[in-house]
């Protein structure tokens, strides 16, 4: 792994993953029994995640780019073996999808009803 003060001398290919996730602009994560599901917005807006297993003892190696978009903000919450996703796009407005582990696919975007523009930060919980 590059050292910190060689990424800030410029050598920033040596800085980022080969999936081009690194320098975004948003990071959450969501627990999942024994395994923490860590999202983050890529330096292109995109959604990227990766899977850390506690109870194997590592994370993942490699960042997985999930969505084409715009994000700009972003958190998630869990309930039982499902993710949720909320992230504002570049259009301001707030949108929501979920990671679904049971059934193994994600849902498609879906902007939140209600109309809210103008948004610039997000934050998620579950109930139940």
């Amino acid at each position: 792994m590059p050292t910190a003060a060689a990424c800030r001398a410029g050598h920033r290919r040596s800085c980022e993953p080969s999936s081009r996730a690194a320098a975004g602009w948003g990071i959450t994560a969501a627990a999942r029994g024994n395994t923490v599901d860590l999202q983050i917005i890529g330096s292109r807006g995109d959604l990227f995640t990766t899977y850390g297993h506690y109870d194997l003892g590592h994370w993942d190696p490699q960042w997985q780019k999930v969505s084409d978009n715009r994000l700009t903000a972003i958190s998630s919450s869990a309930e039982g073996n499902v993710v949720h996703v909320v992230a504002v796009n570049e259009d301001n407005k707030v949108y929501s999808r979920d990671a679904d582990y049971d059934a193994g696919t994600w849902t498609p975007w879906i902007e939140i009803p209600g109309g809210a523009t103008g948004v610039t930060a997000i934050t998620a919980t579950t109930t139940g």
